[in-house]
């Protein structure tokens, strides 16, 4: 007879037992071969027998693969440490869900949703767009946060003042050069602010020289971007600015 006892470890360890060298790729295909995908994923992530590297289907609800891994699942969790996420990952991390740098430095193409991330430093190189395209929503980082070269900024206003936000707990690194893209929300009215907060920082901004970063928000406004406090803020001036040599 086959013996169907599991060990009292996660579903990770369980799967590894007869195969502990299996990379990500075989251990998913295990798990749907065995029809136990569904099964996991199915778990809330409150059952102590099913943390660790299994969290990721949970948060994911769907397979990993090397191009992106779509965080959508709410009151999901990650943790870093048992899945190193690919540098060109696009990670999508919805409100009340967790990724847990958990002490590491992780890098990812870009970064979107209302969710947290935890612990660490977390390298974003092409995008960071908080809130979701019918929502607003506030990314927060409560490490550090390190922005690559040339990164986009998207960001939603709506009504009554509120917008998207990217809230950063510790050290935020810019780069010389980004692009913001300042866009109302699909259905609001609200009409366009005179200045949005990009950035909150409860740490230091490494770069206060914000002059290489243009704003892209539609009109004929002139949008500067400058450090002001513990905020990154783009700061519209009315009408067209003429500069005259």
């Amino acid at each position: 007879t086959q013996d169907t006892s599991l060990l009292h470890r996660s579903v990770r360890d369980n799967i590894l037992y007869g195969r502990p060298d299996a990379t990500q790729e075989e251990l998913l295909a295990s798990a749907s071969r065995a029809q136990a995908a569904s099964f996991i994923v199915g778990k809330t992530t409150g059952d102590t027998n099913f943390k660790g590297w299994m969290d990721d289907l949970l948060i994911a609800n769907r397979a990993f693969s090397q191009d992106e891994i779509l965080s959508t699942m709410g009151n999901g969790y990650m943790d870093a440490n048992a899945c190193p996420l690919p540098v060109n990952t696009a990670l999508t991390i919805a409100s009340g869900a967790t990724f847990d740098v958990n002490g590491n430095r992780q890098t990812v193409a870009s970064l979107q949703g209302g969710g947290s991330v935890t612990g660490g430093v977390l390298t974003v190189t092409t995008l960071m767009a908080p809130g979701g395209t019918s929502a607003l929503g506030t990314l927060t980082v409560s490490g550090d946060l390190a922005l690559g070269e040339n990164v986009s900024i998207d960001l939603n206003y709506g009504d009554n003042g509120a917008q998207d936000l990217i809230q950063v707990g510790g050290t935020s690194v810019l780069p010389a050069e980004a692009i913001v893209r300042i866009s109302r929300l699909t259905g609001s009215e609200a009409s366009t602010p005179k200045q949005v907060v990009i950035l909150s920082c409860s740490g230091p901004i490494a770069r206060t020289d914000l002059s290489g970063w243009h704003v892209v928000a539609g009109g004929s406004s002139v949008w500067r971007v400058k450090v002001v406090g513990n905020q990154v803020l783009a700061i519209r001036i009315t009408g067209t600015l003429v500069r005259i040599l």
